[in-house]
């Protein structure tokens, strides 16, 4: 029996959030997510099986205005615009022009 991930877009959610760190506000940026989910394939002499694995996001933001510097805190909360939110940490910047890579610590809430 073989066995193989294969992974499906599910959707980019981009637009302007609100970062939060507990219940003080602490920036509004601009974010771009990536959302997909695993598949599992596995493959033998009965045919071929498709499972749902877990979801993986990635992103990165861009502060518009507020608090600069985001890497290193506790754990944040971005306010999407469509409603959503979710936890995340900086893990990464981006120079020239800021970009922070993001680190998800979960799904949507």
């Amino acid at each position: 029996m073989a066995t193989r991930r294969e992974y499906k877009h599910l959707e980019s959610p981009e637009g302007v959030g609100e970062v939060w760190q507990g219940d003080k506000r602490i920036a509004q940026v601009e974010y771009s997510l990536d959302v997909q989910k695993e598949i599992i394939i596995t493959e033998s002499f009965d045919g071929t099986n498709e499972l749902e694995g877990k979801s993986f996001i990635s992103g990165s933001i861009f502060v518009l205005e507020g608090e600069k510097h985001l890497i290193g805190r506790d754990i944040l909360t971005l306010y999407m615009q469509d409603g959503r939110k979710i936890d995340f940490f900086v893990t990464n910047i981006s120079p020239p022009d800021k970009n922070m890579q993001i680190q998800l610590t979960g799904g949507f809430h």
